[in-house]
């Protein structure tokens, strides 16, 4: 069920010996592959898929060039990141999330004996605002509007051995949400058809939207519970039908969709920087609070998705195996 999705994700441009040419044809094969193999049909789709393809390329090269040093997770210098601790409020957290993390437990459980490796670390960024006191000057003010910051649902993805290898993941699986996208335009145009091209590319986004094998997790995929979400999806397909009016009809139109949508991969994979000054309870400062005791300026990358209001912020981290708990009778609950 999952062989196109082995041959879509196989190539790594880092890979020795790749050339510029032997990657983009192997891309190309791979947005083929992950949307629809009748396209092979068309005799000039290498020549209309290839400037779309170069463009997604040079897009998913632009993030992988945006990652920041990667920073260390650790118990030690837990207090002394200002962006670790803000992501994760305490230690135990943070080496609970790591641990129970299933990316990191596959990673770990196979043939690696690597003391440390590399990861993606993604939340979702969330603000609350509230009623809470604060010390102006020697007054202590109650019932002042504040806004908190925190971060949900972590995950570690793009897990590898190697600083390189992480970021040649980070390419790959970026690559592989444009590819998602195509497809899930392809798909809602046909929203109401029953006929049997149709149902193959409803199991092949299926497939490739819920694909879970170690590593090979969706990246910048959706979180848990907003695909079944059923307003949620009809809103999602009808902003698709409305990209291109009127259904494909003809494998023509659906290599015009896929050229379209890998043409523009800034309109699905939103790149952004978000910065804040917090104290340690994660309070949201002015910029008459920016100094002082306790206060923690941060600064991380973030993503958003037409379908994913939240936004979502990334951080390249580095991990040392001794950091994880693999016990599998380990209660990590109790981390909490």
């Amino acid at each position: 069920m999952f062989e196109f999705l082995s041959r879509m994700f196989s190539f790594v441009e880092d890979s020795p010996g790749s050339t510029e040419d032997h990657i983009l044809e192997t891309a190309m094969e791979g947005v083929v592959d992950g949307t629809d193999a009748r396209l092979r049909a068309l005799s000039d789709y290498k020549k209309r898929l290839r400037p779309a393809t170069e463009t997604s390329l040079a897009f998913v090269r632009q993030i992988e060039s945006r990652l920041r040093a990667p920073a260390r997770l650790s118990r030690a210098g837990f207090g002394a990141d200002p962006c670790i601790h803000a992501l994760f409020g305490s230690a135990d957290s943070m080496h609970g999330i790591v641990s129970r993390d299933p990316n990191i437990r596959s990673f770990l459980e196979g043939a690696t004996l690597a003391p440390e490796f590399y990861a993606i670390l993604m939340a979702r960024r969330d603000e609350k605002h509230i009623l809470g006191a604060r010390l102006t000057g020697n007054v202590m003010q109650s019932d002042v509007p504040q806004s908190v910051l925190s971060f949900s649902d972590h995950r570690l993805m793009a897990v590898s051995e190697t600083e390189e290898g992480m970021r040649a993941l980070v390419k790959r699986d970026a690559f592989r949400q444009l590819v998602h996208w195509a497809l899930a335009t392809l798909t809602a145009m046909k929203s109401g058809s029953t006929d049997r091209r149709t149902c193959r590319l409803r199991e092949r986004l299926a497939s490739l939207s819920w694909f879970h094998s170690g590593n090979e997790q969706p990246f910048w995929l959706h979180f848990a519970g907003q695909e079944g979400d059923p307003a949620r999806r009809q809103a999602q397909t009808d902003r698709r039908k409305t990209e291109r009016p009127g259904p494909p009809c003809s494998l023509d139109d659906y290599l015009t969709v896929v050229v379209e949508v890998l043409s523009h991969p800034e309109r699905y994979l939103r790149l952004g920087t978000f910065s804040a000054t917090v104290d340690r309870l994660g309070v949201m400062l002015g910029p008459e609070e920016e100094s002082g005791i306790g206060v923690d300026c941060i600064t991380l990358s973030e993503v958003t998705m037409p379908d994913q209001p939240e936004p979502v912020v990334f951080l390249p981290v580095r991990i040392s195996r001794s950091e994880v708990l693999l016990n599998p009778g380990l209660n990590l609950d109790a981390l909490y």
